[in-house]
């Protein structure tokens, strides 16, 4: 328990200098989504550096891990994680390189010019169905690789595509009736002038 509390006030302070970091240099990342997001890992890093060098005590290292998300709510209404690495300097490394893996294979989807658009939980309706099914193919592969390389075994592994897969059909199946509240609701409107229309000519005799 002690080790453990040891830990959780050492997140703390590392999110306090992560946050306090940003803040103060987030103007020199420059611009675009990409920038950004490196930006932001090495200030992670280096919070989390200088907070264990401050500390200097082995039962901190021992035991700590962590992952990274990548925000795929339009396509499968949840996060994409990348697996668990250790804090250290390869940990880092690695962890790094997994999920700027996913980021990139998001970030290429839609792309004009090298740059990403922009995406949210409504990207998916402006996407047909075949997109949709090519866009969760790149990412499944993308997905399956980064997990394979940290050495997830092969049943845990189809475990987690056959949920993501349910994920993708369940928020696919989503997608229809939201497509067709417009259609239903320009139909409503049209039916409405109709009627109104009738009412005005039988009371002033004209006809439409």
């Amino acid at each position: 328990l002690k080790v453990v509390l040891k830990q959780l006030e050492l997140l703390n302070s590392v999110k306090r200098r992560f946050v306090a970091l940003v803040q103060q240099c987030s103007w020199r990342c420059g611009q675009g989504s990409g920038a950004l997001r490196d930006f932001r890992w090495q200030c992670f890093s280096e919070c989390l550096a200088a907070e264990l060098r401050s500390r200097q005590d082995a039962e901190l290292d021992s035991g700590l891990r962590f992952d990274a998300c990548v925000p795929s709510y339009f396509l499968l209404g949840k996060r994409l994680h990348t697996p668990c690495f250790p804090v250290t300097c390869s940990g880092l490394r690695l962890g790094h390189a997994a999920w700027r893996s996913l980021c990139d294979a998001l970030g290429s989807l839609g792309s004009v010019d090298g740059t990403a658009k922009r995406r949210n939980r409504y990207t998916a309706l402006r996407m047909s169905p075949e997109d949709l099914q090519e866009t969760w193919q790149k990412i499944r592969h993308v997905y399956s690789s980064v997990w394979s390389a940290a050495g997830q075994s092969r049943k845990r592994l189809a475990a987690q595509l056959s949920a993501l897969e349910r994920d993708f059909v369940k928020r696919s199946n989503a997608r229809s009736p939201a497509l067709e509240l417009p259609r239903r609701n320009k139909e409503d409107a049209e039916q409405k002038i109709c009627r109104l229309l009738q009412r005005w000519s039988k009371r002033s005799g004209s006809k439409f």
